[in-house]
This record gives structure tokens, sequence and C-alpha cells, in this order.
């Protein structure tokens, strides 16, 4: 798997801080092993496998962009979405929570808003996502600390849409801005739920996640299309599964 993070306003740029292509070797097997042992330990559960060796660079450049984008002590909250379901956003969204961990040393939370496909390892955690619009001064509980703080979607009998537009998603949100660096929340694809939007407009940023070749440009350019005109404002693209027809030390000279 291959990530690369491209700037919204144009498909075609990758951000400056992320112009490093993969597998140039810049950092030794000590370093590596490092960064693993880390990664694999940090967590208060594992959701899905450590990433490939050849994604952490990559990960390393994603990460560094979202952390140059924070102009303040206070954090950011950024939605993780796809134009249509099966794009790896979950995965995506999770690996780059956890590397955020690792570079700030915790204070980061990683939060399952898809109720289309909840975490199943999260079941019975409280406070859930569903707990935290029902009632949003209850995100005071959440722990913070060195490792990844993971929220579960949860199985509250609760009105979604209505939580999300009344002014408790907003006030959850700005207690998470108060005790993590970021907030990473794994929502729906956005053609297939429409309260994807509704998260989207009210943080600061989205990330749209697009499996390489898999869906028709016209389909991509139809969900940015809509966070757009619910007041999304959209941080860029992640390419899953992107694979390099030459070897990744050229890009860095392209």
């Amino acid at each position: 798997m291959v990530v690369t993070f491209e700037e919204a306003e144009s498909m075609s740029k990758i951000l400056d801080a992320m112009q490093g292509g993969p597998g140039d070797g810049r950092e030794g097997p000590e370093s590596r092993a490092t960064t693993d042992y880390h990664l694999g330990t940090m967590d208060q559960m594992t959701l899905f496998p450590p990433p490939p060796e050849g994604l952490l660079l990559e990960l390393d450049n994603i990460t560094g962009s979202l952390i140059s984008r924070r102009r303040s002590s206070e954090g950011m909250a950024l939605v993780f979405t796809s134009a249509a379901t099966g794009e790896g956003v979950s995965f995506v969204s999770y690996c780059v929570a956890r590397h955020l961990a690792y570079l700030l040393d915790g204070n980061i939370a990683w939060v399952d808003g898809n109720y289309l496909s909840p975490q199943p390892k999260l079941r019975g955690q409280q406070p859930s996502y569903r707990a935290l619009l029902r009632e949003p001064d209850r995100t005071h509980e959440l722990e913070t600390g060195s490792g990844l703080t993971l929220v579960g979607h949860g199985d509250e009998d609760i009105k979604l849409t209505e939580l999300l537009t009344c002014g408790h998603y907003e006030r959850m949100l700005d207690i998470m801005r108060e005790k993590f660096f970021f907030t990473i929340i794994d929502g729906p694809a956005i053609l297939n739920a429409m309260e994807t939007a509704h998260m989207a407009r009210y943080v600061d940023g989205s990330v749209l996640v697009v499996e390489t070749r898999r869906l028709k440009h016209e389909v991509v350019r139809h969900g940015l299309e809509q966070l757009r005109s619910q007041g999304g404002r959209i941080f860029g693209t992640v390419l899953n599964k992107r694979s390099y027809q030459i070897p990744g030390f050229l890009y860095r000279k392209l």
C-alpha cells in the first residue's frame, strides 16, 4: 500500500511537505525498528495490522503536512472520508492517527464516526461517539496521555442528524480540541451517508481517501463537490494502494 497526499485545490499538486517519494532509504534499520516498536505498543488495542514498512515514509509525509497546518495551541479536528464505500478510510485514518501519536508523543484521538461500518473491537467501550453526541460534556471523561485514545462508535439510540446539527457535535469538537493535539474522525462514505457533510462542516478540514483506479473521476469529484456545498473544507486527498511505475527515488526529481 502506498499513500500520497495531494492538495485539494489542484489534484495534480503534491504538498510541498510531501515531496519525498517512497523507498529512498533515508532511515536505517535501527531507526525503523524503533519506530515499529513505538507504533506497535502505544495503542489501547490494535484495530488493524501494522502498516507495511514502505508506508511509514508516506505516513511521515502526511502527518508532517497536517502538523504544519496546526497554527495555534488549540488542537485540530479532521474527518477522513471517501466518495463511496470500500476505499480503505478506516485503515488510512487509523494509521495516520497512530503515526501522529508517535510523532507527538500522544494526545491524539481516533473516533469511529462511521455508523455504516463500526469497529467491532470497540463495541461496549465508553464513552462512545454516540454517547458524546448525546452528552457532549462527557468528552471531558476521555483520557489523554502518551498513547492513542480510541473512541468507539457505540450503539446508543439517538437521532444522529439532529445531534450533528443542534450544537452538540460542535460542543464535542470544542472539548476535543482542548484535550487533544489532533482528533481524527473516521467518517462514512459521502455518497452513502448524508451525515458526513454535517460532520465535515464543523471540523477544521476533511481528507478524502481514494483507492487508485477503483472509482471513476466523476464519482470522486461529485463527492468533493457535495462536501464543499455543505461548507466543508477539503484539506486534500490520500491515494490508497497507489503503484509506482518507476523507482520511488525518481519521484523526488519530478
